[in-house]
């Protein structure tokens, strides 16, 4: 009896991550930019917090991704270095209204 009140749940939950999957490789893309400041932005005291990459094209934010297995947002943060031109991977939609950006995933040199 238990099985069956808990399988719904479990179906569900594996939907759900199913879609988000989905959402994140399906919207990877390659971005050439220069990095023109950064800087670390938090919602509240003691508030999740993420850092933000501004470029001549778009903002970024750089927080980790556990689909992409990303744990390194600090170490990104700190290597990036201003007025220097990069060839970023990232995923997600930017919708200003919302405050919301692409996700750096990775990066390397374009200079």
């Amino acid at each position: 009896m238990l099985r069956y009140l808990i399988a719904p749940f479990v179906v569900v939950g594996v939907v759900l991550l199913g879609v988000r999957a989905i959402w994140h490789f399906g919207l990877m893309d390659e971005v050439t930019a220069t990095v023109t400041g950064k800087e670390r932005v938090c919602e509240s005291l003691g508030g999740e917090c993420k850092y933000l990459v501004y470029t001549d094209l778009e903002t970024f934010k750089n927080v980790d991704a556990f689909f992409a297995l990303k744990y390194n947002s600090s170490d990104v943060y700190g290597r990036l270095q201003e007025n220097k031109r990069y060839r970023f991977t990232v995923t997600g939609l930017r919708f200003k209204y919302f405050s919301w950006y692409r996700n750096v995933l990775d990066y390397e040199d374009a200079s």
